[in-house]
């Protein structure tokens, strides 16, 4: 499935800037995680690093999803540290720098240790490349779908603070209500979308569910690349991972199956 978007944007409340002077292509997976808390890694995973491998990105970037914990009934913390320690080792083999984004299977309880453990940074950070921002949110600050105030307040600080040409925004749940997705979405999304209005982000990408969708709302594009697991199949209009080029403040996707 190809869904190649050119997206040509910029802020409301500045002009226009310049984009980075080359072409950045980066990937997008998600839901990596394996069946059940008490399940392996599926045996395609080597399949789907290779693919990206062969796909050349220059970094990926993982929507959330890499365990399955979350809240799950007679699930252990050393059987999650097992669960990051075997997608370490599945990661290891992607020769590409990579970003994780945490979902709500990648906490235990409601806490992000494990998984700050498996990234070796805090679950929400920034990262550059060249002149662009990347930001990564976490939308499960105690539960799915919750950005807290302490969270929130460090986004308004980044952003006054960056100085940056041009920005993308990656998180787990989407700030809208998706179509074929049910699951939770941003809690008091407003506030969220009435600060980065103000900045120059080019695109929020989200990854939660197993569908594709774009919209946008007063210069910015609202993605979500949701991808489905190793251990379903993958029909019409579902993608694995993504591709992605940004240039010149356009975005270009290209849906991928293995």
């Amino acid at each position: 499935m190809i869904l190649l978007v050119a997206v040509t944007v910029s802020s409301c409340a500045a002009p226009a800037r310049k984009g980075v002077s080359s072409p950045l292509h980066f990937a997008v997976v998600g839901n990596t995680c394996p069946e059940s808390p008490f399940k392996q890694t599926h045996s395609d995973t080597p399949k789907l690093i290779a693919a990206l491998n062969r796909d050349n990105p220059s970094i990926v970037i993982h929507t959330g999803n890499a365990v399955f914990a979350g809240f799950t009934s007679g699930v252990r913390e050393e059987d999650v540290a097992m669960q990051f320690k075997n997608a370490a080792e599945s990661f290891d083999t992607l020769d590409r720098a990579r970003h994780f984004v945490p979902g709500e299977l990648d906490t235990f309880s409601g806490s992000t240790r494990s998984f700050s453990a498996f990234t070796g940074k805090d679950p929400y950070n920034t990262f550059t490349y060249g002149s662009l921002l990347f930001i990564i949110l976490n939308t499960t600050d105690s539960k799915p779908g919750i950005i807290g105030d302490s969270q929130f307040e460090w986004l308004v600080d980044t952003l006054a603070e960056s100085g940056s040409e041009s920005i993308i925004i990656v998180m787990h749940h989407p700030l809208f209500r998706v179509k074929g997705y049910d699951g939770a979405v941003v809690d008091n999304a407003e506030r969220i979308i009435s600060l980065i209005e103000k900045y120059p982000v080019r695109a929020v990408i989200s990854g939660a569910g197993e569908v594709y969708s774009r919209r946008e709302q007063n210069n910015i594009e609202y993605y979500s690349l949701g991808c489905v697991p190793l251990y379903k199949p993958c029909v019409k209009d579902q993608n694995r991972y993504y591709m992605a080029t940004f240039f010149d403040s356009r975005l270009f996707v290209e849906g991928k199956k293995l």
